[in-house]
């Protein structure tokens, strides 16, 4: 999968975080079709209908997806939160310690903001698409498996109810 930021994606995260405080920020997000993983992506051809965009500025008039942001409890669920696609201040991503490293599974970012909500750090979602997201026959999404990679999402709420149940397992996505 690629992500392709837009030309203000940067400056938007620091004013955001500058404003907020917040200890992470993600964003809305708009898709993309690309067959060539390598090559250019054609930014006038995203997925959705010709509706969807103003024809004098050529920009989407709403994002492909709208993240709601820190909800453990929608989090068990469904990603609320965003792709991977972020900003992080810096001593935080130290504290928290990043994404886990298993191989060929998705959802990597889905478990670490689970991680983050649940530890109380603050997130916050811009209300706007700062990148784009490319969907590639390939992608991530079409080539790992979704019930271990699901798994994977689920480790961080499974960890606390062990915790609270007063046990240690080492939870691993098969």
């Amino acid at each position: 999968d690629d992500n392709i930021a837009m030309p203000h994606e940067v400056s938007t995260f620091v004013a955001a975080a500058q404003a907020s405080g917040a200890d992470v920020l993600t964003s809305f997000v708009d898709f993309l079709w690309g067959e060539d993983a390598a090559g250019p992506v054609n930014i006038s051809q995203p997925i959705g209908s010709q509706s969807e965009f103003d024809k004098s500025s050529g920009q989407r008039q709403a994002p492909s997806f709208v993240f709601l942001g820190a909800s453990s409890d929608v989090g068990i669920f469904k990603n609320c939160f965003g792709d991977a696609n972020s900003f992080y201040r810096a001593s935080s991503f130290r504290e928290f310690g990043g994404y886990s490293e298993d191989r060929n599974l998705g959802y990597e970012d889905w478990e670490l903001y689970s991680r983050i909500v649940m530890d109380g750090y603050k997130m916050q979602v811009v209300p706007r698409a700062l990148y784009h997201y490319r969907f590639t026959a390939g992608s991530m999404q079409k080539s790992t498996s979704y019930g271990s990679s699901r798994q994977r999402a689920l480790r961080a709420y499974l960890q606390r109810l062990d915790e609270k149940r007063g046990l240690t397992l080492d939870i691993k996505p098969k």
